[in-house]
């Protein structure tokens, strides 16, 4: 649908074919995470004895 509205000169067409894909991207497309919190940290024995 994309390559067809890419190349299509009339416009409702191509406006109905970009709405039709949009929408089954929507429908198709899973949820992903685009963030994952993290805490970084060190935990070794030479870092008691600077305490």
């Amino acid at each position: 649908m994309l390559e067809e509205a890419k190349f299509d000169l009339d416009v409702k067409k191509r406006d109905e074919l970009l709405l039709k894909a949009e929408q089954l991207m929507m429908d198709e497309m899973p949820i992903i995470p685009l963030y994952f919190g993290s805490n970084n940290w060190v935990q070794a024995e030479m870092w008691k004895v600077l305490t």
